[in-house]
């Protein structure tokens, strides 16, 4: 009895084994369709195949090959340079956008201060001013050049005007002398001694000064930020990098499962990725920095919209003096 007992087991193991030995192989047609939708085009194989040699994605059955994880990685890296560079793009722009606003803020400020200065000076000066108003009007020509950039200096913006201003002043105010070139160079020669103007022209030139290149310091710091999000935008993901995506977005397709990746190892693959990112907070932080700090003296000392709403009656007051 015990040995026909023994006899029907052995009979059923050996039908077990021989039906698990014939069983029909897995077909990859899932597999092909979602690598096809990829539009990556290396052949596949028909049904699961052994994937213990593969680097990225080892598994026991598998319906990927060596060449496919290539592709795959390759897939992955790209997709991930496209990601980074669309949210670089959405961070440059901002900073393109907020630098043509403040350009053209202080730009219009400048002006604002010529229109402001004219609507004064006509009201006050008459044909006097209009019909020297030329003087003006090449300051603040001089003015929002130095803004741009220009290799003119603000001292000697403001020595040419002040120096032209007291002549057609010391002119105006002795109409009844004939006033040679001469005694109108003596004049200039002698600004520095006689300080018809006391202390208003180098008082304004280093206001003016100091301002502007707080103003044309902090708009060329939004450019820089513009550039140097772009240029992360060209750093390409680390073999590493790409290979941690491709085993978490894709191995499980290669076993034709689908599970989703855990919250922990995306924060992994993640931190691993942005590695190089990371590495340039410091100088990111020293950046946001520097241009509060700007930001901080425009409000307060070198407020330039404060300093040329007033440019107009502090260029009165100069006349004034001088009268």
């Amino acid at each position: 009895m015990q040995s026909s007992t023994f006899l029907v087991v052995v009979v059923l193991f050996v039908v077990i084994c021989t039906t698990r030995g014939l069983r029909v192989k897995e077909s990859c047609a899932g597999f092909q369709s979602f690598y096809r939708d990829l539009n990556l085009n290396h052949s596949t194989p028909q049904e699961v195949i052994r994937g213990s040699h593969l680097k990225i994605c080892p598994a026991r059955l598998t319906c990927c090959t060596v060449e496919v994880e290539r592709d795959l990685r390759e897939f992955a890296a790209a997709d991930f340079r496209e990601k980074i560079e669309l949210k670089s793009k959405s961070v440059s722009d901002l900073f393109g956008v907020e630098h043509q606003k403040f350009d053209e803020f202080f730009k219009d400020l400048i002006d604002s201060s010529a229109t402001q200065l004219d609507q004064l000076f006509v009201d006050t000066y008459g044909h006097l001013y209009s019909d020297n108003s030329r003087i003006f009007t090449e300051l603040f020509h001089n003015l929002k050049d130095y803004y741009r950039g220009g290799p003119v200096m603000v001292d000697d913006i403001f020595d040419e005007f002040f120096t032209g201003l007291m002549q057609k002043v010391f002119e105006l105010l002795n109409r009844s002398y004939i006033l040679d070139d001469d005694y109108m160079g003596c004049i200039a020669d002698n600004m520095y001694r006689i300080k018809p103007f006391k202390d208003i022209p180098q008082r304004l030139s280093a206001q003016v000064q100091r301002a502007f290149i707080a103003a044309r310091t902090f708009v060329h710091g939004f450019h820089t930020g513009m550039e140097l999000t772009r240029k992360l935008a060209q750093i390409s993901p680390t073999k590493q990098c790409s290979s941690a995506l491709v085993r978490m977005k894709y191995c499980d397709r290669c076993e034709l499962t689908t599970i989703n990746a855990c919250r922990g190892l995306c924060s992994n693959v993640a931190r691993m990725c942005l590695c190089e990112y990371n590495q340039l907070h410091p100088v990111w932080l020293e950046y946001i920095n520097a241009m509060d700090m700007l930001l901080s003296r425009l409000k307060g000392p070198f407020n330039v919209e404060v300093l040329l709403r007033r440019i107009d009656l502090t260029i009165s007051d100069a006349i004034m003096t001088v009268q």
